[in-house]
């Protein structure tokens, strides 16, 4: 991490103190982008961006920030940033990036080695991950008896429909009369109605 007093000068406008902070780090974002990306112009922007971000941050800022975990999350940020960019929106732009190569060192020095954090895809897959996987229903069972009930209402309502083309044709004269059950239904749903 860089030192108050020189995070004081870029907040205050301290040119030089930015070049040295650029000088510092712009190696390692550079060398990470490269290695992440494969093409210079890509590793450029991003060098680009994180420091102009940086600056930004460094101008507005309240207090001391933390600036090798802000330029770690700002490589990290602008790499899938150019990811996206270049047309990859494959599931391999939520993998974690790695940190730029002087800054892994500091953390490393800095952490003990278990506390590695889980990269993002991974911790998002634990998250709805089941403990054990229920077990499927029978779909075709309940799929048959959906499709033999269907039937059966189709077949039904068929069979209804033809009753009453049958009534209607026999009332017009164009089938000789038979009573299919008509003297009945007359009677009781003209009485429900009123209509006898």
């Amino acid at each position: 991490m860089i030192s108050d007093s020189l995070q004081e000068r870029i907040h205050l406008g301290d040119r030089d103190a930015f070049r040295a902070l650029y000088s510092e780090y712009s190696r390692d974002v550079y060398l990470t982008a490269q290695e992440m990306l494969q093409t210079e112009a890509q590793s450029r922007a991003v060098v680009k961006q994180v420091f102009l971000r940086i600056y930004r941050e460094l101008l507005d800022a309240d207090g001391p920030i933390d600036t090798d975990r802000r330029i770690e999350a700002l490589t990290n940020e602008e790499i899938r940033i150019q990811r996206i960019a270049a047309g990859n929106t494959g599931s391999e732009i939520l993998q974690q990036v790695h940190t730029p190569r002087r800054l892994d060192r500091r953390h490393a020095a800095q952490q003990p080695a278990a506390a590695v954090p889980e990269p993002p895809l991974e911790r998002a897959k634990a998250r709805y991950r089941f403990a054990e996987t229920p077990p499927a229903p029978p779909a075709r069972e309940h799929r048959r008896g959906g499709q033999i009930a269907g039937a059966i209402l189709l077949a039904l309502l068929c069979l209804l429909l033809l009753w009453a083309l049958a009534g209607m044709m026999m009332s017009l004269g164009w089938i000789p009369r038979l009573d299919l059950g008509y003297s009945w239904f007359d009677q009781t749903v003209f009485c429900l109605f009123g209509l006898s």
